[in-house]
This record gives structure tokens, sequence and C-alpha cells, in this order.
């Protein structure tokens, strides 16, 4: 993150930085100086800076965090990995385009700013895919231990133990929920923790 962002110029309180929980890992930072960042469900809410403050979008390692600074103090909104269903990078005409991030819930948040957007949204997009596999994964597992539980209370030993196919198929199936984490992982390298794209 750039100088002006760590030492909390951009924000009304604390500097971006301390928004960070835990071992949680900063990736990019996107800012814009007017439009803020816009959340659509039922209705539309557009959450703006004032004149003297800007917006901020924390990618990290677990979710993506908008925090827009007011006279006010700042304010937050967070959107979790496991919330998401896709993120995708917009063009919005004059060297501007948005990172668009659709949730299970339906709503789709939606931040602009100068720059290309498609390296963030591909990475937003590749961890939101790993973790609808992992849950995916996850749920086939419970199911599958139920269905043993079954056999195995009817007597039916045999029936109960994981066939061959199906090991395989689990195994294989781990191996391609890895590819987006791997793909996102190897397209930061060479813009991790200084992703920062100049303001709208």
């Amino acid at each position: 993150m750039s100088g002006r962002i760590r030492s909390g110029q951009l924000l009304a309180d604390d500097p971006l930085a301390t928004y960070l929980e835990g071992d949680e890992e900063p990736k990019y930072v996107l800012r814009n100086r007017k439009s803020g960042v816009t959340v659509e469900d039922d209705d539309s809410t557009r959450i703006q800076p004032d004149d003297a403050f800007q917006a901020l979008a924390l990618v990290t390692d677990v979710r993506v965090l908008f925090v827009v600074g007011t006279a006010g103090g700042d304010r937050t909104e967070s959107v979790s990995y496991s919330e998401m269903v896709q993120a995708k990078s917009a063009d919005d005409g004059f060297r501007t385009t948005s990172l668009l991030i659709e949730t299970i819930n339906g709503r789709r948040w939606s931040f602009p700013c100068k720059g290309d957007t498609e390296a963030v949204a591909s990475f937003v997009d590749g961890l939101a895919q790993v973790w609808a596999n992992a849950e995916r994964l996850a749920d086939e597992a419970e199911q599958d231990i139920e269905t043993a539980e079954q056999h195995l209370a009817d007597g039916e030993y045999e029936a109960a133990a994981p066939h061959p196919r199906a090991r395989r198929s689990a195994r294989h199936t781990a191996a391609r929920t890895s590819g987006p984490a791997a793909c996102a992982a190897g397209s930061l390298g060479a813009r991790r923790g200084d992703g920062c794209l100049a303001g709208r």
C-alpha cells in the first residue's frame, strides 16, 4: 500500500491498514475520489466520500473491504469470498473500469476507478470460486458420511465403504478446485500489496 494510504490521509479516521484483522493479508487497493461504492439489491445505495476524503477498496486474502471517508467518520462495508457468486471487471469508458461483485443474497457491489481492474477482479473471482467449490465438496462429504452411516446401521458393511472411483473423483475435483487459487496467486506476483489504481 502507498504511503498516503498507510498514513490515513485519504480517510477520516484511522489508516486503512488498521482495518486488517489478525493475519489478514492485503493484496490490492483500489480508490476513487467521488464515485464511492454502490450496493444494489431491491434498492440502490451509493456511499460517497466527502470532498476532503476518498473511497478505498481493500482486497485481502479473505474479503473485499470498502472504506469510504466522510466528515462524520469512515463508513465500512465488507464482503467475504464465501458470500460471493462472482466478480468481474466492467469498462465504464473514459479510462474508467469498475470492480463488480455479486453475492449469494442477490446484492451487487460496484466500485469504479481509473485504470484497469481486470487483474483485481480475476483474483477476487478466483478466490470466490475456490470457496464455492470447497463448500460444495464439504456438502458432498457430509452426504457421503450420512449414506455410509445408514449402510452401517442396516448391516451393509461393503456398501458403507467408498468406491475407488468415488475416491478418485473426489481427488480430481479437489485438484480442479485448487486451480483458481493458484492462478490468482500467480497473477499477483508483480503487483502484490501495491495494486493501487489512480482515483476517479
